[in-house]
């Protein structure tokens, strides 16, 4: 009897042990996506200004 529950009580921690990992991992991730995001925008916007001063410029 007690085998048995030891053996679920394994089981579980293992499955227990990859969704946290996952959500970790997803976390990392998301934090990563996060700073992506961000200088991908400002990347966009010093962009958009050196434009914006070469048409400037030439006008």
């Amino acid at each position: 009897m007690t085998f048995g529950l030891q053996s679920d009580y394994k089981v579980n921690t293992i499955i227990w042990d990859t969704q946290r990992n996952k959500l970790k991992k997803r976390r990392i991730m998301a934090g990563k996506v996060k700073i992506f995001r961000k200088s991908l925008v400002l990347y966009l916007i010093k962009l958009y200004l050196c434009k914006v001063e070469i048409f400037v410029h030439k006008h």
